[in-house]
């Protein structure tokens, strides 16, 4: 990068870019994804896909002891308060902008709630800085649920041990365990889901639709207009 600073910077080059940007987009917020739901099931408690309590089968379930060595296809629990250990938790100092969380705890919370708008819920709150944690008191990350109520999305509890408690709303564990089931190819549509996950058909029918997602059609519009009001 530092040896690009020269670059001109143009209609088309700046076009380009943003391009690829789009391109490129939806596969961080799949990887961010798993990223994120992969720290909660190494940190805490998880249970296991219900095929799991059968025999595999092998052209359902591709296993891999080289990727994942528990042999498992698991799910976080529903309102289940995990643990989340040596994630970080409270600090000893505080600052403006760490508000005495850790940083590892502040990333992996702001993680969570972008995860979750990315899978459609409209989150009120931005991040763990709008709370001051002197103590392990609960804090809330709110949303506003298609009928327009305000409910708690997350309720964190940070520890000087450097742990953090963590509550979900058991409709975000719900769209977590099924579109991490999908990318990993362990979910090949919404009635598996619903099968092994043992959740409703409708909520895994919901829930399995991608979330947010950018695609080079919606984007050329936007270009495009903004191309039209240079002068």
């Amino acid at each position: 990068m530092q040896s690009r600073t020269g670059i001109e910077f143009n209609r088309d080059n700046a076009y380009a870019v943003v391009m690829w940007v789009v391109k490129n987009a939806n596969a961080y917020f799949d990887a961010q994804l798993i990223e994120t739901y992969e720290t909660m099931v190494d940190l805490a408690n998880v249970e296991n896909y219900v095929s799991n309590k059968r025999v595999f089968q092998w052209n359902r379930f591709r296993y891999d002891t080289a990727q994942d060595e528990r042999g498992t296809h698991f799910r976080l629990k529903v309102g289940h308060r995990m643990v989340l250990e040596y994630l970080g938790g409270l600090e000893g100092g505080y600052s403006e902008s760490s508000r005495g969380i850790s940083k590892r705890a502040a990333d992996f919370v702001c993680d969570l709630i972008v995860c979750a708008r990315n899978l459609g819920f409209e989150v009120l709150d931005q991040g763990p800085v709008e709370h001051e944690w002197k103590d392990s008191t609960a804090r809330t990350i709110r949303f506003k649920t298609a009928a327009g109520k305000v409910e708690s999305l997350l309720r964190v509890r940070a520890f000087f041990n450097r742990n953090v408690h963590l509550q979900c709303h058991p409709e975000l564990i719900h769209a977590f365990n099924v579109q991490h089931g999908k990318l990993k190819g362990w979910l090949r549509n919404d009635a598996e889901a619903a099968a092994e996950l043992e959740i409703p058909q409708e909520t895994a029918a919901k829930h399995f639709q991608s979330g947010f997602r950018l695609t080079t059609t919606s984007a050329l519009p936007m270009l495009m207009s903004g191309e039209r009001g240079v002068a």
